[in-house]
């Protein structure tokens, strides 16, 4: 293995070790100074009266019962969206709890007993005209999954599609919402929009060796992914050796920018206005490991960023350069405040990350919310 070529330089009083063609290994065993923004939480009961919020150290009403999160997704700090494990749609204004749907279009009977067979629900993703509530569904014969998305429009009506290719990476950016997909199938419209935008990816992105779901799915193996638009993306894959590559997409073309070092294993991806890809990495495999390194490419320069010897995440969100958000490992979350590494300890665990537009930072926990305002609104 070659030695990468590593120069250190000073990043606002924080030596960070830049790198050609690698990053190099950077830890500290400096605690992070905490979030300097407000982190709030709270809880969802069900109650005779509906869905209701309640703070922490609330009286709990006699009779109700918790709600359990799956994810949540927001607009903006006023237009929140949550997705419970029994499959209920709520909307969150920041005062009250909406009720929008249980189990759109009929989907989301599988469960853990059943070996998941049917229609799962997991997953909630909002853009500017559309909530997408996604699922997979899988049969006894093949148990190859397939997608289901229910999507409610600003009308208040729900439409509901179906899809051979089971989406793997989902998000929206801007206005339009973004999925990548593996499965045994012809489709070349392996990363898209769901507006209509298409492309194949990189042209070599072998079948993966370790599918990150069931040992039957096979397919194209993306890594990681993030789009800011049809002509502006990022996709982590696999070359020849299978080994991980960072390569950007200019709206025709995929282009190979970076290469990661062997046995470095990407989790995941966001990347910034300022086209800067933030990726956290470990040695282990991601669904047997957590993220262990933060790595970031500024468009010619691949470096590992410091972080504490206790730095454990899975997922990567943000907003700007100057609000980046990591979690998903535990009750720790980080926040990269554009000078440093900041941290608080979470009242649960992470199960997955929103960062709206306007700045907000959403956090799903098992049964509460977890959320910081935007800077302005501290």
């Amino acid at each position: 293995m070659t030695i990468p070529h590593c120069l250190s330089r000073i990043v606002v009083g924080t030596v960070v070790f830049t790198c050609s063609g690698a990053a190099a290994a950077h830890s500290t065993n400096e605690t992070p100074p905490p979030i300097e923004r407000k982190i709030s939480t709270f809880s969802i009961r069900l109650t005779k009266q509906g869905y209701t919020h309640f703070a922490p150290g609330s009286a709990i009403v006699a009779g109700s019962t918790p709600v359990k999160i799956l994810a949540v997704a927001a607009r903006n700090s006023k237009d929140i969206w949550i997705l419970t494990d029994s499959g209920v749609v709520l909307q969150d204004d920041g005062k009250q709890i909406t009720f929008r749907q249980a189990k759109p279009c009929g989907w989301g009977e599988a469960n853990a007993d059943s070996g998941w067979l049917g229609s799962r629900l997991y997953n909630i993703v909002v853009d500017e005209a559309h909530v997408h509530v996604f699922g997979e569904y899988r049969d006894t014969n093949t148990r190859v999954g397939g997608e289901r998305r229910a999507s409610l429009a600003r009308n208040g009506k729900w439409t509901c599609s179906e899809r051979s290719l089971v989406p793997d990476h989902l998000h929206a950016s801007g206005t339009l919402t973004w999925r990548a997909a593996h499965n045994m199938d012809d489709d070349a419209c392996r990363i898209g929009s769901l507006a209509g935008h298409c492309t194949s990816g990189p042209r070599f992105a072998p079948t993966h060796i370790d599918p990150p779901r069931d040992g039957i799915d096979m397919g194209i193996y993306n890594v990681a992914l993030w789009m800011h638009a049809p002509d502006d993306g990022w996709v982590v894959t696999k070359d020849e050796l299978f080994q991980p590559v960072l390569y950007r997409f200019n709206g025709v073309t995929w282009a190979k920018v970076v290469k990661f070092d062997e046995g470095q294993h990407i989790h995941a991806m966001w990347a910034d206005e300022q086209h800067h890809v933030w990726l956290t990495a470990g040695a282990g495999r991601p669904w047997e490991s957590h993220a262990t390194m933060l790595l970031r490419y500024d468009g010619k320069t691949l470096a590992q960023m410091p972080t504490p010897a206790s730095f454990s995440t899975r997922i990567v969100r943000g907003s700007s350069s100057r609000n980046v958000w990591f979690g998903g490992a535990g009750d720790m979350v980080y926040q990269w405040d554009g000078s440093r590494l900041r941290q608080a300890q979470l009242s649960g665990d992470v199960g997955s990350i929103s960062v709206s537009p306007d700045g907000a930072a959403f956090f799903a926990l098992p049964e509460a919310i977890a959320f910081a305002l935007p800077e302005e609104k501290r």
